[in-house]
């Protein structure tokens, strides 16, 4: 059996390893996350300046379809 003293230390380490665990699994989500919002952040901005040159998203898949 046990003595209290092991079962305490015992049961504090699985609580900050599971913290540790929790918290990196929240990091990696918010990074994914917020790599999607730049990524689709950027390519709205890319469209947005081919829109103010007065290029469409038909033009540009013509310009792409004829140089292959």
């Amino acid at each position: 059996m046990l003595t209290e003293t092991a079962m305490a230390t015992t049961t504090l380490v699985s609580i900050i390893v599971v913290g540790f665990v929790v918290g990196i699994l929240v990091l990696v989500i918010h990074f994914s996350i917020m790599i999607a919002v730049i990524s689709a952040g950027v390519r709205r901005g890319i469209i947005k300046v081919f829109d103010d040159l007065g290029i469409g998203a038909e033009d540009i898949k013509a310009r792409l379809t004829k140089n292959v």
